[in-house]
């Protein structure tokens, strides 16, 4: 999971056949997976956001995040995408 290019950020979630779960569950996930690694991402920088800046994060991650799923060729584990796509995306979030 990371910046793929300075508009696109990806997490991907894998999970077992046996354990699949609804498209909301997974969506869920998904969204907080990508706020928590941007949460790192950031204090990486050594930065901490304000509130506003953790609700800016949070709402780019509702409004430019996508879920899909991947097909999985041996059909042994569910595949997920989660790609939150926005203009400038990476210099919006160094930003915060």
């Amino acid at each position: 999971e990371g910046f793929v290019s300075k508009d696109t950020y990806v997490v991907i979630i894998v999970q077992p056949f046996s354990n699949a779960q609804a498209g909301t569950e997974i969506e869920n996930q998904a969204k907080k997976r990508a706020f928590t690694s941007l949460l790192k991402y950031k204090h990486a920088q050594g930065k901490i956001l304000s509130q506003n800046g953790t609700t800016q994060l949070v709402n780019v991650i509702n409004e430019c995040g996508t879920l899909t799923k991947i097909d999985d060729a041996e059909q042994k584990r569910s595949v997920y995408q989660f790609v939150v796509k926005k203009d400038n995306l990476k210099q919006f979030v160094d930003g915060l």
